[in-house]
């Protein structure tokens, strides 16, 4: 989804915020400068059609919409109901094979057309759900950096590898033992298991996943609802961010801190945290059946470097308020909902808003609130 051409622009800063040693006389009003923006975009920051609230992407088992988090205590038991989120949009992935022989992030349209991306079922597993910020705003890797760093580490992966993108031996026994401590311990994960899971895996990437056509705004509305969907049902969820300079603002670079400070990245991010564990057979001690965790995140940062975190830690310490998914950099709220030439794509039913650009947030709150609702409900 390409992002808007003047989101680059965010609202005014005065000379000094930005450094400059030239003040103005004392009490004059700031100085109507544009700043650069600090950031890249996120593909579903520029959804043509944001005027309508994001579906609820999970409900009970009778088709009502979850209760608030105050009546929850009289929430009648659901042991026995599903916990599939909504897919509003297919999951549309390519082989990784695919992947691994694309010179340039290619669009929907044209791997749709050479029949290279193709709707996902659960039944064929091994998806690897890659979340990155655009570099650029027309494309979103232009001078496929990102993309190159991400084949060279699969590529070490599929070798067997694995263990040589973990800086320390902590770390990699982290990510291979997951969440284990005394008490709990999951199936331990192997190079040569990561190595099959790459060979044979399937790849979500915006670019190529979700719609670009100007005339297909309520299918990328869709695929936005879908979200939960598209990570929850990732066997490997990696973060693409190396150090990339932003094609068209220079000196501005895309990296992990930016892609912490995206509110649509800590989206992914949150539903990938909040997933469910799935029963295994056994017990873990008598009356305690066994379970099974997702796999901690891969965070890349270069093409022979990544780096993880334990989920309990960062959930428990990290999402506090400063961090959470609503306080994250939204374009919509650094533009103050202001319209202006080439935010919207050209032609957009969302060009007849007033003026203003709905707010995200707004947009996003029956996702956000539905991956909570869902959570406590399986805990139950």
């Amino acid at each position: 989804v390409a992002p808007n051409a003047d989101d680059g622009v965010p609202p005014f800063t005065t000379t000094a915020s930005r450094g400059n040693s030239s003040k103005g006389a004392k009490g004059s009003k700031p100085t109507p400068t544009p700043a650069q923006d600090n950031q890249g975009r996120h593909w579903a920051e520029n959804s043509a059609n944001k005027k309508r609230t994001a579906a609820t992407p999970w409900q009970k088992a009778d088709g009502s919409a979850p209760k608030p988090s105050a009546e929850l205590a009289a929430c009648e038991p659901c042991n026995d109901q599903g916990f599939d989120f909504t897919q509003a949009f297919p999951m549309f992935v390519m082989k990784m094979e695919t992947f691994m022989e694309l010179k340039t992030m290619r669009s929907h349209e044209d791997m749709l057309a050479e029949g290279k991306v193709f709707e996902w079922t659960p039944s064929m597993g091994r998806v690897w759900f890659m979340s990155h910020q655009w570099t650029s705003f027309s494309h979103p890797d232009p001078a496929a950096e990102q993309l190159t760093v991400a084949q060279k580490l699969v590529k070490t992966i599929m070798d067997g590898k694995a263990r040589s993108i973990f800086a320390t031996e902590e770390e990699w026994q982290g990510y291979i033992t997951r969440e284990a401590n005394r008490f709990l311990n999951f199936p331990v994960l192997t190079a040569e298991q990561l190595a099959e899971d790459a060979l044979k895996g399937y790849v979500w990437l915006d670019y190529a996943s979700v719609p670009q056509a100007l005339e297909a705004e309520e299918q990328r509305a869709n695929a936005i609802d879908s979200i939960p969907y598209y990570v929850d049902h990732a066997l490997v969820f990696l973060a693409l961010v190396p150090r990339v300079e932003h094609k068209d603002l220079p000196g501005v670079f895309c990296d992990y801190k930016s892609w912490q400070s995206r509110g649509w990245c800590r989206l992914e991010t949150q539903v990938h945290e909040l997933r469910l564990s799935t029963n295994l057979e056994g017990e873990i001690m008598p009356g305690v059946g066994k379970i099974d965790v997702p796999r901690r995140p891969l965070i890349v940062h270069s093409a022979n470097y990544a780096t993880t975190y334990d989920l309990f830690d960062n959930f428990y310490m990290n999402w506090q308020r400063k961090n959470s998914v609503f306080t994250g950099e939204f374009a919509c709220c650094r533009l103050g909902h202001k319209r202006t030439a080439g935010t919207l794509h050209a032609g957009s039913k969302a060009a007849d808003t007033g003026g203003l650009i709905p707010c995200d947030k707004g947009r996003i709150k029956p996702l956000v609130r539905a991956l909570w609702e869902r959570k406590i409900a399986h805990m139950k």
